[in-house]
């Protein structure tokens, strides 16, 4: 924090920002990864598996080309039960 009073909240700030937490609805939110190259099935099991540590509902749909893929996120999530 800083000493400059300047950048100080004032209890007035602070009881407006308070107030706008506690009034603020709950949402869902759907994000969808999409591009060529890699990264996209890591991204969203990142944010997948933060939420979800947070107590957050979770949910995650991902298509794959092959009907006999074998893909390593599908191996992970039958270790962890998850499938």
């Amino acid at each position: 924090m800083s000493d400059n009073p300047e950048l100080l909240s004032t209890d007035e700030a602070k009881a407006k920002r308070n107030e706008a937490r506690q009034n603020r609805k709950k949402k869902g939110l759907i994000i969808v990864n999409t591009g060529d190259g890699k990264g996209k099935t890591t991204a969203a099991l990142g944010i997948l598996l933060r939420a979800w540590g947070r107590d957050m509902r979770i949910g995650g749909i991902q298509f794959f080309k092959h009907e006999t893929a074998s893909f390593g996120e599908l191996k992970a999530l039958k270790k962890w039960a998850l499938n």
